[in-house]
């Protein structure tokens, strides 16, 4: 049986193979995927001889034939493939959006101008993923692992991120609007002109991270007044209760106080600019955590 393909903005571009059926032999199931990978392969190399592989509404499950595999631009819209290992696939431009991928290995993946809008990926595993320009709109994200991954330009306007490991990854100019990223950690990630205007970064890590011309207004709350410096040298924002950014540099407030604060009395002890900085940082240092607080930049 054939569908009617449509691409994201409703388009028929053509007809796709029926995904495999759900069955008890996973050995069938294999191989059926299989049928369809070749098909799809046809597909991309010539519209008019292959089929384009459609996972629309499927769920698989006990196999690794999808390490590896090209599915580029397939159809994957609301398929379940929680647990299963695609190590390596190929899913740039494929239209996943609203699938469940729960628990999934996606470690490698090309995800490049996917779509994973409403997508759930709680728990996955996307080391090292290329997420670049893809769109993960209101997608939950929640600790999942992406490490190094790779999410240049991605929409996350709205997305769940709460509690994922986002060690080292790239996320210059995303969108992050609306987003949830509380107790994510974001330890020397890249924000370089992200866009994180209401996110809520409540106990995030974002220890070392880059966020040079990132939008941060009204994200969380605040009861510690920000102080006014007047060189953007000693620009200053807080980010959670513990994390601050003074410059380009995100550290600890006990950092700050410690022996990074020591250097920057060394250099500029006495810059007044210094002097009010190391009164608010003391402020936020005796803060209840508890309390509420709010990343004003300044």
């Amino acid at each position: 049986m054939k569908r009617a393909c449509v691409d994201h903005g409703g388009d028929v571009i053509g007809e796709c193979a029926d995904g495999p059926e759900e069955t008890d032999g996973a050995e069938t199931m294999e191989k059926s995927i299989e049928r369809m990978l070749k098909d799809h392969q046809r597909w991309l190399d010539d519209p008019t001889k292959g089929k384009r592989a459609c996972l629309r509404d499927r769920r698989l499950f006990r196999t690794d034939v999808l390490r590896g595999a090209n599915l580029r631009k397939a159809d994957g819209r609301g398929t379940s493939l929680a647990g299963i290992d695609v190590t390596g696939a190929d899913l740039r431009e494929a239209d996943m959006s609203g699938a469940y991928l729960g628990g999934a290995n996606l470690s490698h993946v090309r995800l490049s101008g996917a779509d994973l809008g409403d997508a759930y990926l709680g728990c996955a595993t996307l080391h090292r993923a290329n997420l670049e320009v893809a769109n993960l709109r209101a997608a939950n994200l929640s600790w999942a692992d992406l490490r190094f991954a790779r999410l240049d330009n991605a929409t996350l306007i709205h997305a769940t991120l709460n509690c994922a490991n986002l060690r080292f990854a790239i996320l210059n100019s995303a969108d992050m609007r609306w987003a949830s990223v509380r107790g994510a950690n974001l330890y020397r990630a890249s924000l370089h002109f992200a866009n994180l205007d209401d996110a809520d970064l409540a106990e995030a890590n974002l220890c070392g991270a880059y966020m040079v011309s990132s939008h941060l207004c009204d994200a969380g709350y605040w009861r510690i007044e920000p102080p006014r410096v007047s060189g953007d040298r000693h620009s200053a924002l807080a980010l959670s209760p513990t994390m601050v950014t003074i410059g380009c540099s995100t550290l600890t407030v006990e950092e700050w106080l410690g022996t990074r604060g020591a250097e920057l009395a060394q250099e500029d002890g006495d810059h007044p600019d210094f002097q009010v900085i190391r009164h608010w940082l003391l402020a936020l240092q005796a803060m209840d955590t508890t309390d509420k607080w709010q990343a004003t930049p300044v």
